[in-house]
């Protein structure tokens, strides 16, 4: 079986990104090697509620500050990835919006650096 690592997205949206890892957790049932989370918002108190929520869960925690922007921060939370796929999740709402995948596939080969749209901070 293929390893894959889980990554995903946030901007300042603690209710999406809960929702989001809440349904992840919920639904998938592959082994998952490696989770990464990547926040872009530079707050503080988002830093605070996801150490607090997600630090013994996930084993990569990344925050950016000063902002990067989408794609800067998935290129670096990729910059971590060991593994040759990639389960790539974002949070959808508020001012960092991003783009729905055109691979239909929820498992996709690691590629490198991602050319996904989205918020530029």
């Amino acid at each position: 079986m293929e390893e894959v690592t889980f990554i995903i997205t946030s901007c300042g949206r603690p209710d999406l990104l809960q929702e989001t890892i809440g349904s992840f957790l919920n639904t998938n049932r592959y082994p998952i090697a490696k989770y990464i989370l990547i926040e872009d918002s530079a707050d503080e108190q988002m830093k605070g509620f996801i150490e607090e929520r997600y630090g013994d869960s996930f084993n990569s925690l990344i925050f950016n500050a000063p902002k990067l922007g989408q794609i800067r921060s998935i290129d670096r939370a990729y910059e971590e990835v060991e593994t040759t796929y990639v389960f790539h999740a974002r949070t959808i709402g508020g001012s960092c919006t991003a783009g729905s995948s055109s691979n239909p596939s929820p498992y996709s080969r690691k590629t490198g650096k991602s050319s996904t749209s989205g918020c530029e901070g």
